[in-house]
């Protein structure tokens, strides 16, 4: 995960911890999520469980995959705004709802 910054890392592990749900209201600047105003997190709660609890960190049972990748380069390509909604799925990006400007 050495290619992403520590925004970025945190915000991975945020998604990862969470498994399912949304991450709500992300300002980033150039590219580059930002922490303050802090986002919301919503998980979603899948019942019955049915998958154990995930690790409290990013580790090496969570590689980085496509999806992370996808994301970085979507924040590069918009360069500053704020997402209103990121979809998790399984602990990834998989969806974003961006307000735009007419």
């Amino acid at each position: 995960m050495e290619r992403f910054s520590e925004n970025l890392r945190y915000i991975f592990a945020r998604m990862w911890r969470m498994g399912y749900g949304t991450v709500r209201g992300l300002h980033f600047r150039d590219g580059e999520p930002l922490l303050d105003p802090p986002f919301d997190v919503v998980r979603t709660v899948r019942l019955p469980a049915a998958s154990p609890p995930r690790p409290l960190a990013v580790t090496p049972q969570c590689p980085v995959k496509r999806e992370h990748f996808a994301f970085q380069q979507e924040l590069a390509a918009m360069g500053t705004g704020v997402i209103d909604v990121i979809k998790v799925h399984d602990g990834l990006p998989v969806g974003l709802e961006i307000h735009e400007q007419p």
